[in-house]
């Protein structure tokens, strides 16, 4: 009887294998990931907005027309890749090219026969005809031999170099995949059989879910990527069945297989999902670049999932869900006033074009009206284009009505009603802002802990309070940005950015490859406190953080003061003596031919792009030294160096008071000393922008008086922190914390 049953599940088991490995077998449209060919409505207010050459469509159809017309497909076999340093790399960076020219290719001849042949770029025509369609059929036949040819494998068994390129693999996978579905929706007279291109498609999709364990425990963007082009396999290949339970090179064939392992690495809130792993804290644990990075692939994957399935009710709700809103809402309220992305752990300052899928019509393609609304917004102020290497995807994406992005031009910020300074204690961050226009300032503060800080493993950067200040159209101080992952070293540690050094040490980074399995983590938390110090004023917006490492507490308060300064008072204690230093990463200095000046305790330098005029001083309740050194750097505009200003002072108690003056354009130059103070008080003077002000740092609460300045009259304060400021003889106490009062005598 045990050998019957044994039998009857066997035959079971062979009988469910010859069902196949469909996945919704019922969508047969194309195409189906970039358009639609069921929605009529949307494919034409695209083809309108090309036509009429209205920006940004114009400029993505002008860039895809470029790679049609120009790009040149550099076969596998024709390709040195074998000979380079990164030989994988090269090999799958070829081939993402390739597949880009070739979806380019198709789209351009899709959009041809949807009624697009923009007056403003004609299309070409060959040598005695009087139509494109020769020519374009001549695109279609280049882009199907683009796929036939492909390098189409992921041969893990070789090594960590070949797993540890997925990423890149991905991409080539991803944009192929773009160019079969839309070569699919051409008649067959204008692009031949596309037999040998899906065999070509499933055997690198095969070789990925084969191969999918060796990258599965990373729960980072590897992980991510890798999915995400397999998703869009399964949704391409989606009636793709070969796989019989009795034939093994068979099993891996599955398109419902593939779907299922892209659904569980990006679901939204299932435990286990790496998508969840990494964001759900509302920020991206590696970082701004990687999150970038990550979703450079992810979101093509959840706009084409949406966009296919749209009317299947058992699908993931990925472009809808909190995780992937709040995780596009983070950097949105990161953004300097330039539209980039600042800096966060492993990265440089960049545009941001992801938002711009969630400007589709789909019914579930944003969480809310004002997620939509916030977005929009960013990308119109930011000034991205459609171009790039989502060009296919992004044409069709984004999709706001004329109201809205009249709505959007017209706002000046993306959340009317709420401030815009933030404290962002999950994400691990305050910003600082004076406002949302082209010309505010900008402080950018680090306060990473528990969660966040531990997943970003080894692209987590030691920046315990650290801050980077952006002013008047340029960067003043700078995050040292990110080189690559072969030379982390070089930026990620504590020296490399603007917080306290203790005994010349910071919290050690991750390990360079254990941390990525999360056995040794690195750093040490840091938290925003909620309190006096940590409020968004009219003039003045600050922010408290605190933090223990190398056996000694660091409590940092941070103040914008109007456009004029930031002021930092960093309150250092340890039981045994030590030497404390505060660094400040000036965007000056070393190679970028803008030497700094020394004169006593102030240091002054030009700013690297805009040569905004800048001073830095500071006071020190103990014996002061001020050094510059040589730091490395890449800000994003290339790999250049700056010098960090260096003030140290001794003991078991010491506080520094150190501010960053920096003049508005065609100002004087600004000028920052220390003052004379009673008792354990420090006190500081900054003259920039016609005022002066005078910064008192008194925590022991006693009354002090700090006599008249040059500029400024006598102020007594029995308050912890005060900030006063004078202009034409008046005086005013613009921000104070702590008990007592601060007057003017």
């Amino acid at each position: 009887m045990r050998t019957l049953r044994l039998a009857a599940l066997v035959l079971l088991c062979a009988c469910s294998a010859f069902a196949g490995g469909k996945v919704y077998p019922q969508v047969t449209h194309r195409p189906r990931l970039t358009f639609d060919g069921r929605d009529v409505a949307h494919t034409q207010r695209q083809v309108a907005r090309i036509n009429a050459q209205v920006e940004p469509w114009a400029g993505a159809y002008r860039s895809l027309r470029a790679l049609a017309e120009n790009g040149v497909r550099v076969a596998h076999g024709a390709h040195p890749w074998k000979q380079q340093p990164d030989k994988w790399v090269a090999l799958y960076g070829q081939e993402a090219t390739n597949g880009r020219i070739a979806a380019a290719q198709a789209q351009v001849a899709w959009l041809y026969l949807q009624g697009c042949d923009p007056p403003w770029l004609p299309l070409p025509k060959l040598p005695g005809e009087a139509s494109p369609e020769g020519w374009l059929k001549q695109r279609a036949g280049l882009a199907r031999q683009t796929i036939e040819g492909m390098y189409d494998a992921w041969p893990c068994w070789k090594g960590f170099g070949v797993i540890n390129r997925g990423i890149v693999m991905a991409d080539s996978l991803t944009m192929h995949c773009v160019a079969y579905d839309l070569l699919a929706a051409l008649p067959a007279s204008w692009r031949g059989s596309l037999d040998a291109s899906e065999r070509r498609l499933v055997a690198l999709a095969s070789d990925v879910r084969q191969w999918f364990g060796a990258i599965d425990l990373e729960n980072n963007n590897h992980s991510l990527r890798v999915a995400s082009g397999l998703g869009v396999a399964a949704l391409t290949l989606n009636t793709y069945d070969r796989h019989r339970f009795f034939k093994p090179g068979t099993w891996y064939t599955r398109p419902k297989g593939w779907l299922k392992r892209a659904e569980r690495v990006t679901h939204p809130t299932r435990r286990g999902s790496d998508l969840r792993y990494q964001g759900r804290t509302g920020a991206w644990a590696e970082g701004s670049s990687y999150y970038h990075y990550a979703l450079d692939l992810v979101l093509p994957y959840a706009y084409a999932y949406e966009r296919t399935l749209r009317d299947e009710p058992g699908r993931v709700r990925l472009l809808q869900s909190d995780l992937l809103n709040e995780l596009m809402t983070w950097p949105i309220e990161l953004r300097r006033p330039d539209g980039k992305r600042p800096a966060v752990d492993n990265s440089v300052a960049f545009h941001d074009v992801l938002p711009c899928f969630f400007q589709n019509q789909l019914p579930a393609g944003v969480r809310s009206a004002a997620d939509r609304a916030r977005f929009l917004w960013d990308v119109r102020k930011s000034g991205v284009g459609l171009g790039g290497a989502r060009a296919a995807f992004l044409i069709a994406a984004f999709d706001p009505s004329p109201a809205e992005l009249l709505a959007a031009d017209q706002a000046q910020a993306p959340d009317p009603g709420k401030r815009p300074t933030r404290f962002l204690e999950r994400q691990g961050a305050a910003v600082l802002r004076t406002d949302w226009g082209p010309d505010a300032a900008h402080v950018m503060v680090q306060a990473q802990h528990g969660e966040l800080r531990k997943r970003g493993t080894g692209h987590a950067s030691v920046d315990n309070g650290a801050f980077a200040f952006y002013a008047h159209g340029d960067v003043i101080t700078v995050d040292p940005g990110y080189f690559g992952f072969s030379q982390v070293t070089k930026t990620n540690r504590g020296e490399h950015r603007s917080l306290v050094l203790v005994d010349g040490k910071a919290p050690k980074p991750a390990h360079l490859r254990l941390g990525f399995l999360g056995w040794v983590s690195g750093g040490e938390d840091t938290h925003l406190i909620q309190g006096p110090r940590t409020q968004a004023g009219a003039q003045v917006r600050s922010a408290e953080v605190q933090s223990r490492y190398c056996k000694a507490s660091i409590a940092r308060t941070l103040a914008l003061v109007e456009t004029r300064y930031l002021l930092v008072e960093d309150r250092c204690s340890a039981r045994r003596a030590k030497t404390f230093t505060t660094q400040v990463q000036a965007n000056a200095g070393a190679r970028h031919n803008r030497p700094l000046s020394v004169q006593g305790l102030q240091v002054s330098y030009a700013s690297k792009a805009q040569a905004r005029l800048t001073a830095v001083g500071a006071a020190s309740n103990a014996a002061l030294s001020v050094t510059t050194s040589v730091r490395e750097s890449r800000t994003g505009d290339g790999a250049d160096g700056h010098e960090a200003i260096e003030y140290s002072a001794r003991g078991k108690q010491v506080r520094f008071l150190t501010a960053v003056a920096v003049a508005k354009p065609g100002g004087a130059a600004p000028a920052v000393s220390a003052v004379n103070a009673p008792g354990d008080a420090i006190a500081l003077r900054v003259e920039v922008d016609g005022a002066v002000d005078l910064i008192v740092s008194n925590p022991g609460g006693a009354t002090v008086l700090i006599p008249a300045q040059s500029g400024a009259g006598a102020v007594r304060t029995s308050q912890a922190l005060a900030i006063v400021s004078f202009r034409g003889g008046q005086g005013q106490v613009l921000w104070a914390a702590g008990p007592g009062a601060t007057t003017l005598p």
